[in-house]
């Protein structure tokens, strides 16, 4: 009503919604078993045919069927503003009455259903006497035709569709409204020719929804969508226009970066795109890099590239790509001249070909090695200290404990000749013992002393005779004592030597510089070898 309460405002916009889904899991099984679709619920039961989920239909919607302004103030963004206002009313974010007057209103519409339901009555029994009779006038008690917004409490949703025919400017104004396409029907309509496409938005819920709904569940449909549709556009959407098909690849999603160029493209793909790019070659050698050129552009995998370009240039890669449109079909599509449209194509290409050089440039700098740079903290050049330190005390302590060693052995090489007297002085106790037993001097006279000459002559016969004759030597044995003091005197002076200490010491340093010697030969030797 107007302020005056006179009649109703002047509409600018209006909206008609239909609530979808929530349909039980039993129906959605045997819907996608026997793949049937049934009446009603436009958006739950194509999207279950289409992706084939089970847990979507599940979900509660709103379908805007129709949206209507007013023609005097159409393109003013009544349209948008409407859009907005309906999404913020079913994610409550406007705010309605309070609970206390929704109880009275509930009060008052049960009291208000009682009489009309006594009213229905009583017209009924009237109707059926004097129904010709009957004067038409307003009735008492009617509920209102619109309610305001902060009056009616909204529907628990999860998202906000619509279906329409897609063109280029409806494509537009639910993209600017935050609408996501994930549906486009392959065939066309026969009467409008045009392809049935849908689009939702997702709303805002609350916790008691998240049991149902999944986080990111229309990101997945999207980017689903987004690649069967560059698939696709080489056949029934050829027909598209490059301007629409861009629009609806418009919308960019997180920037990636090609993991593997050598699968899409070999050594030789790339020196012809550089080839064409130095118009060394014709457009026809690189015809066949073309269509994955186009997927990798639109499926966000060349954001640098694609950054760089105009929408123009985006528009022809696209026609020439994807839809495999001839240059002559795109020069009378976008209204310029077959030249024009060969030179924007090239410099595009450039820039293609320049990103995928770069980008091969660093998957070969990332195959090779690098040295890890080791960044040391206080704490390491510490620890590093500490270390050094450990090693030199343990240094120190092995030479301190080799130079035990050499004193110790030092030691044991000055006590030998003490030991040595010992022993000496027990051989002689045993030698004198030996003597008091046993004395030679008894014997002598029965000695036969002679040399091996005097032995051989007497033996000369070969068999050993039973009495043998040799000569007496007895200036021979005079000769063998005298012999025998000399022989004492070096023996004497071996006894004295091994008493000298430091003749031992000399000895033991003198064996173990030959040992050393030794080593150090054998090591050269193998060093040659």
């Amino acid at each position: 009503m107007t302020d005056d309460g006179s009649g109703l405002p002047t509409i600018l916009c209006a909206i008609q919604v239909s609530l979808e889904g929530a349909i039980a899991k039993e129906a959605i099984l045997n819907s996608i078993r026997k793949g049937y679709q049934s009446s009603g619920d436009l958006i739950p039961w194509t999207l279950t045919q289409h992706f084939q989920d089970e847990d979507f239909p599940r979900l509660s919607g709103a379908r805007v069927v129709r949206i209507a302004t007013h023609p005097d103030y159409q393109k003013m963004g009544y349209g948008t503003k409407s859009l907005e206002l309906l999404t913020q009313y079913y994610q409550g974010d406007i705010n309605t009455i309070n609970e206390e007057m929704d109880e009275d209103e509930e009060n008052e519409d049960d009291e208000d259903e009682e009489e009309e339901a006594e009213e229905e009555v009583s017209s009924s029994t009237i109707s059926k006497s004097n129904l010709l009779i009957e004067k038409i006038k307003p009735k008492k008690n009617l509920p209102p035709l619109l309610y305001k917004l902060t009056e009616r409490k909204p529907e628990l949703l999860h998202y906000v569709g619509v279906s329409y025919g897609v063109t280029s400017q409806l494509y537009q104004f639910w993209s600017k409204s935050g609408y996501l396409p994930v549906y486009l029907r392959l065939a066309s309509n026969d009467i409008t020719g045009e392809h049935s496409c849908i689009m939702l938005k997702e709303l805002k819920i609350g916790q008691e929804q998240q049991t149902i709904a999944s986080e990111g569940w229309l990101s997945s449909f999207y980017q689903d969508f987004r690649k069967r549709f560059i698939s696709l556009l080489g056949y029934d959407f050829r027909n598209f226009q490059a301007s629409l098909a861009l629009n609806i690849l418009q919308d960019k999603l997180n920037k990636d970066n090609i993991e593997n160029l050598d699968l899409y493209f070999s050594s030789y793909d790339l020196k012809r795109l550089e080839s064409y790019t130095n118009n060394l070659v014709d457009y026809n050698v690189i015809v066949d890099m073309l269509p994955m050129v186009g997927k990798l552009l639109f499926s966000n995998q060349l954001n640098q590239v694609r950054s760089n370009l105009s929408l123009l240039q985006m528009a022809v890669i696209l026609a020439i790509s994807l839809q495999h449109k001839s240059l002559d079909q795109l020069a009378t599509e976008l209204n310029v001249q077959h030249n024009q449209v060969l030179s924007v194509f090239s410099q595009a290409m450039r820039r293609v070909s320049q990103a995928l050089k770069q980008f091969k440039q660093q998957s070969i700098d990332d195959s090779i090695p690098k040295p890890k740079k080791v960044f040391k903290s206080k704490n390491a050049i510490v620890e590093s200290v500490q270390d050094e330190l450990e090693s030199e005390e343990k240094k120190i302590k092995e030479k301190l404990y080799a130079k035990q060693e050499e004193e110790e052995e030092e030691e044991e090489v000055l006590e030998e000749p003490k030991k040595v007297k010992a022993l000496t002085e027990k051989e002689k106790k045993k030698a004198n013992a030996g003597k008091k037993d046993l004395d030679m001097d008894q014997f002598k006279e029965y000695l036969i002393d002679q040399d091996e000459e005097v032995w051989s002559k007497a033996l000369k016969g070969g068999k050993i005779p039973t009495t043998i004759s040799v000569p007496s030597a007895a200036g021979k044995r005079k000769q063998t004592d005298g012999g025998d003091d000399e022989d004492g005197s070096s023996s004497k002076k071996e006894a004295k030597d091994i008493q000298d200490p430091h003749h031992q010491l000399k000895k033991l340093k003198e064996s173990k510089q030959q040992q050393q010697q030794q080593k150090g030969n054998s090591k050269k030797k193998s060093f040659r070898k």
